[in-house]
């Protein structure tokens, strides 16, 4: 999930700029449900959020509040007990 971060990023950033709705919508789906399997709660939460938002159809103003929240990298922070989860869960790999 780590090394998908960047490219997850990228292609939500381009359709958010495409005003591609379904593109991001898929884009959101993955990266919210490798934040679950990798326990980042934060990133989890925003990913949701706006993985709900597309599915209810808010509107733009609400929508652009979502994916700011999701890709501001002040929220990306990972916490330290995240990335020791992280860190064990490849290590069972």
């Amino acid at each position: 999930m780590i090394e998908s971060l960047p490219e997850s990023e990228a292609r939500i950033r381009r359709a958010w700029q495409a005003r591609d709705n379904e593109a991001m919508l898929d884009g959101v789906h993955y990266l919210n449900g490798a934040c679950r399997y990798c326990g980042t709660p934060r990133l989890e939460r925003a990913a949701r959020e706006l993985e709900e938002g597309l599915k209810t159809e808010v509107d733009d103003g609400r929508l652009e509040h979502l994916v700011a929240a999701l890709l501001d990298p002040r929220d990306q922070q990972l916490s330290k007990k995240e990335i020791d989860g992280i860190r064990e869960l490849i290590k069972q790999k």
